[in-house]
């Protein structure tokens, strides 16, 4: 018998309601995140991400299979299905959030944890943290736990930190939302392209006044990245040079110095 016929519809259709019942179907993908193929484990920790997101009721019953997987797996990609599934779960299971957030911070944190484990954290991170509006404690924790991961070595972990801060700072208290803003601002500097253009993008998505000079000033940055992430950045942020992502931000800003800044950068680009 085939290998993906030991693995349920559920896994195989992302996450739908099986037709032999969910208790049992979840019952089935948790002894499958032990199967001796690796190609099974991961396929199953999507799988419960989808279960799990699907019936956040029944969330807490996969959790700390997903997170042994997380910690512990020999393989690399079924750590990130478990990263991923943990994050799409946070977004509906609402009594589960702080156990989630908290444990992809704690892998957000962990020098010891590959670059490709940390990306699905902080899009998980990035995914719960704006929801976390009645938790402004945890949402402040987060927030802080990505400003830490825009320190970290890998380029495209610190480019996903930016994207989440954003995601966040949209969502945040006047207070928290500065500290972000101030954070992104600083990373404008880089010299990381990308990242830089994902912090212009980050800061449209904040909102904040306050970051309008900081993108004003990236107006006559007309950097780009290298040929080979073109399409990468376009997809994400609309444009192939830093100058008008911070062109799309100080438009979704829309202050009167914003637009005016924006529309001299717009007669000069012509």
């Amino acid at each position: 018998m085939s290998d993906d016929f030991r693995v349920p519809r559920l896994a195989r259709r992302g996450g739908e309601a099986p037709s032999l019942g969910r208790a049992s179907a979840i019952g089935h993908l948790k002894h499958l995140l032990t199967d001796e193929q690796s190609h099974i484990r991961m396929r199953a920790a999507y799988a419960l991400g989808g279960v799990g997101a699907s019936y956040p009721q029944q969330a807490g019953t996969v959790l700390a299979d997903l997170e042994d997987r997380l910690h512990t797996d020999p393989l690399v990609m079924v750590r990130v299905a478990a990263g991923h599934a943990l994050g799409r779960i946070g977004v509906t299971a609402v009594a589960d959030r702080q156990r989630i957030i908290r444990t992809l911070m704690q892998v957000l944190a962990d020098p010891r944890v590959v670059y490709v484990v940390k990306l699905a954290a902080a899009e998980g991170v990035g995914s719960i943290g704006p929801l976390l509006t009645t938790d402004r404690l945890t949402q402040e924790k987060a927030a802080l736990a990505l400003m830490q991961a825009l320190r970290t070595e890998h380029f495209a972990v610190r480019e996903n930190a930016a994207r989440a801060l954003g995601q966040i700072g949209a969502q945040a208290e006047p207070r928290l939302c500065e500290l972000i803003v101030r954070a992104l601002a600083r990373t404008l500097h880089a010299d990381d392209r990308p990242l830089v253009m994902a912090a212009a993008w980050a800061l449209g998505l904040c909102a904040d006044p306050s970051a309008v000079p900081a993108l004003i000033a990236q107006l006559d940055n007309d950097g780009m990245p290298a040929v080979s992430r073109y399409s990468h950045v376009f997809h994400l942020y609309g444009g192939t040079r830093v100058c008008d992502v911070a062109a799309g931000s100080l438009a979704r800003i829309g202050t009167p110095d914003a637009l005016a800044a924006l529309d001299s950068f717009r007669v000069r680009d012509a």
